[in-house]
Formats: structure tokens, C-alpha cells, sequence
């Protein structure tokens, strides 16, 4: 038996890196041709497209492994259906489920893999190439902000600014309001506001103050040229353009990053959707190996094209059904968990009725 396992599972490997390699081919080739007219507006030479090629190889390895475990335990267990090789298997009283346990463990190991393999290495290169596209075509990201408004909930104050900077991490036109302890609103306003690192805080300049004045039953202003106060420590991402991709951070990053939208009364249901599908692909892996050990038996002849077909058809209604989820979760119409979990779990239904329905 462990000989047999042994052969299986080599063979899968082999189809596996020949597939992987193939599927990042297309990739690559689709991400060049589709800025390849950019590259030539802006002269970029043919080493540093070579270099984006590079950076980009991990996130397409990423992509192209589920589809690769899918075509290649279809194609190897096709193989053997075609060879006759199963019914030798069977015969011997070796069940569909003994004989495929191998498949279901590299599933396994390699949903690890993968999870490993984008907090170590994907995030950092694709976070590289992105940087490194934006220089060469001459693009850059642009954080500054205008008219914004956002809330800082732990202090229940409203932040209003004319213009965010994001470069001088300054503030224009700005107004704070926020309830009074005397159950008056208190407000704030000062022409510039910047952020300072050392105190951790926001310090305003020519500033007037608005409060109530029980005795005289009317607000009063006082002014000052400088104000400081360590409680204003909303922090300058909070104001800036939201365009950040959460697909360049790191976990604990990205987590921070939608506290931080979230503390600040901004959307944050398309970052936390993004954030939960991270979980999800991470599985994607085992789950198309379980529904690739189904298609046994199913392929007598041409087991190449019609694993490759089958591989292609399963993945695109995998990836069609998670989009369309993503896109509702992102809409509000339904929760973010069920946006980045629902494809997944259907096709755990899926693999699971489809297993109990193979040919032995």
C-alpha cells in the first residue's frame, strides 16, 4: 500500500509543478501584455519588465496552485482510471477513500503552504511590484484628501477638514465638534492642523474655541494661536484617500488598518470582506482536491482535455460564484463573513455529494 501511495503521489507532484508552471505562465504574459503599451509610452526597458515579471512570480503561484490541484489529481487519477490501474486497486478491496487519503493530505499541506507562503513572501514582492509599476510608468498614489469628515468614536467627536496633505500630514479648514460635558456641543476651529510624532497627537494653529457659558446662557469664543491636547490622536491614514490594497498587508497590518476605518466612521465593509477572503482561499487547495478525487472514473478517454476542461470549468464557477458574493458583501447586501466564506462552503456541499457519488 505504501508503495502504492508513493506512486500516486509522485505522480500528482509531477503534474502538479508542470501545471503550476504553465497556469503562472499565462499569468505573467496576461499582466505584461496588458501594460505593455505603458511600458512602451514611457520607454521602460525590457530588464526592469523582467524585474516586475519577477516580483509578480509568487502571487501567481498563489493563484495557480488551487486550479493546478484540481487538474493535476483529476489528470493522475484519470491516468490510472484509463490504465485499468483502478480496478486492479479496488479489486484488491483497497476503498476510493484509502486509495485517495494521499490527494487529501497534499491538500492539506499545501492550503498551509500557501497561507505561509502570502504572509511571508507574496505580500512584501507584490507590495514591491506595485510600488516598482508605479515608477516606472511615471504613477504615483495619491493620499491627499478634500472635504472629508470622519468620527472618532472612543471620544464621540466629529472631525470636518477642508484638505488632507497626506505628505506634510497637515489638516486645512478644520472643525471638531463633540458633546459638551454640560450637555452643550463643544467646537473647535482652527485653520491648519498638524500631526505630531512626538506627542502623538494633532496640534491645531490660530484656533477658536466654542463653549457654553451657563451664566450668560450663550456661547462664548475664546482664541488661541496654538492648541494642543493629546485626546486628538486620530491618526492621519484615518484622513487620508482611502486606496490602500489589503492584499499588500500583512495580517496584523490589514486588522489594524480596519480598526482604524472603522473607529473613524469610515466604509470598511469592502477591506474586511477583502481581509476574510485572505482566510478562505487559504483553503481552497483541499477543497478542489476533494472535488477533483470525485471525478474518478469519470474520464476513460482524452483524460488530458478533459481533465484540463473540467479543471477550467470548476475553477471559473468557483471564482464566479466568489465574486459575485465579494460584490454583495461589499454592496451590504449581505454579511462580509458570507461573502468570503459562502463560495467555499457551497463547494464543501458540493465535493462532499459529489464524493459520496464517485465511481468505484
Amino acid at each position: 500500500m505504501m508503495l502504492l501511495h508513493k506512486m500516486s503521489i509522485g505522480y500528482f507532484f509531477r503534474y502538479l509543478i508542470s501545471s503550476v508552471l504553465f497556469f503562472v505562465l499565462i499569468l505573467e504574459l496576461l499582466d505584461i501584455f496588458s501594460n505593455l503599451w505603458r511600458y512602451i509610452n514611457n520607454g521602460v526597458p525590457l530588464v526592469s519588465i523582467l524585474h516586475v515579471a519577477l516580483l509578480y512570480f509568487p502571487k501567481c503561484i498563489v493563484f495557480s496552485l488551487p486550479i493546478s490541484v484540481l487538474f493535476s489529481i483529476a489528470y493522475t487519477l484519470g491516468n490510472f482510471y484509463a490504465n485499468n490501474e483502478l480496478i486492479a486497486v479496488f479489486g484488491c478491496g483497497v476503498s476510493l477513500y484509502k486509495f485517495v487519503s494521499p490527494f487529501i493530505i497534499a491538500g492539506i499541506l499545501l492550503s498551509v503552504f500557501s497561507f505561509i507562503f502570502e504572509e511571508t513572501v507574496v505580500i512584501h514582492t507584490y507590495r514591491e511590484k506595485g510600488e516598482l509599476t508605479y515608477a516606472l510608468l511615471n504613477s504615483k498614489k495619491d493620499f491627499n484628501n478634500d472635504n472629508v469628515t470622519i468620527i472618532d468614536h472612543n471620544y464621540n467627536r466629529i472631525y470636518h477638514a477642508d484638505y488632507y496633505n497626506d505628505s506634510s500630514r497637515t489638516l486645512s479648514g478644520i472643525v471638531v465638534t463633540e458633546p459638551g460635558k454640560d450637555g452643550y456641543p463643544f467646537r473647535l476651529d482652527a485653520n491648519v492642523a498638524e500631526w505630531s510624532d512626538d506627542k502623538e497627537c494633532w496640534i491645531f494653529h490660530n484656533v477658536r474655541v466654542y463653549r457654553w457659558d451657563d451664566e450668560k446662557e450663550l456661547y462664548t469664543m475664546n482664541e488661541q494661536h496654538d492648541f494642543a491636547d493629546q485626546t486628538y490622536n486620530t491618526m492621519p491614514e484615518a484622513f487620508r484617500n482611502v486606496s490602500r490594497n489589503v492584499e499588500e498587508m500583512e495580517m496584523k497590518t490589514a486588522r489594524a488598518w480596519i480598526n482604524t476605518l472603522k473607529n473613524a466612521g469610515l466604509p470598511y465593509r469592502d477591506v474586511l470582506t477583502e481581509y476574510l477572503k485572505r482566510f478562505s482561499f487559504t483553503f481552497t487547495p483541499f477543497i478542489v482536491a476533494l472535488i477533483s478525487i470525485s471525478f474518478t472514473g469519470k474520464f476513460r478517454k482524452n483524460v488530458l482535455l478533459m481533465s484540463l476542461l473540467s479543471s477550467m470549468i470548476i475553477a471559473a464557477g468557483y471564482y464566479i460564484l466568489q465574486m459575485i458574493l465579494v460584490l454583495f458583501a461589499k454592496m451590504g447586501y449581505i454579511h462580509p463573513l458570507i461573502g468570503a466564506w459562502g463560495a467555499l462552503a457551497s463547494f464543501i456541499v458540493l465535493s462532499i455529494f459529489m464524493l459520496k457519488n464517485a465511481d468505484t
